[in-house]
């Protein structure tokens, strides 16, 4: 396991940090850009490759115990989310940097069996990067998404799978605002294209 800084300007530099669970946590902060909010909630993330960026949920913590990097290969992941309202969750994710679009088919299959259902993929496209998204519903009150990005200027894909658990009875009716934010996390992954970075 490594455990390395991604930026030594970052959110651990700012005198005043958000009392919240990410901060709180010193290996999840070595990833947080920023103290300001991307949105209510989010605070700016950079992953140990820097090789993609994100909105980071505010309950989140990266485990470093289960972190896995390797230079120009892998950097695997799970973040544990208070996401209060009685709801807990898991995000699984893994980049892999040889992935090219071609390969997308074989990594639905795989994120399907994994998950262990058979999953309708929506596709999203972007000038840069695809994003394949699906729904899921394991047993009552566990529901998710799960999702590919592939980048479509350089090699590079992120599998994502996002589990919620509702930790109460009758909690129906926060399932859809659940499902939203999940949606809007996983949109906000971005490809760091290196390509141009080196123009």
């Amino acid at each position: 396991m490594e455990k390395e800084k991604n930026s030594e300007s970052g959110a651990k530099n700012n005198k005043k940090t958000p009392d919240v669970r990410a901060f709180n946590d010193e290996f999840t902060r070595s990833f947080l850009q920023s103290a300001n909010e991307t949105r209510p909630g989010y605070y700016p993330f950079l992953s140990g490759l820097d090789a993609y960026k994100m909105d980071f949920p505010e309950g989140g913590v990266i485990g470093d115990k289960g972190y896995t990097k390797k230079e120009n290969v892998i950097e695997r992941y799970l973040v544990g989310v208070d996401d209060k309202h009685n709801i807990e969750s898991s995000i699984n994710i893994t980049y892999y940097a040889s992935h090219i679009s071609k390969s997308a088919k074989v990594v639905l299959d795989d994120l399907s069996y994994n998950v262990g259902i058979d999953l309708s993929y929506k596709k999203l496209s972007s000038d840069n990067q695809s994003l394949y998204i699906a729904p899921f519903t394991a047993e009552d009150n566990i529901y998710g998404y799960a999702a590919y990005i592939q980048n479509e200027v350089e090699p590079g894909g992120i599998e994502v799978i996002y589990t919620s658990e509702c930790t109460q009875p009758n909690c129906a009716d926060l399932e859809d605002e659940q499902k939203e934010k999940i949606r809007k996390m996983i949109k906000s992954i971005t490809f760091i294209q290196k390509s141009h970075e080196s123009e």
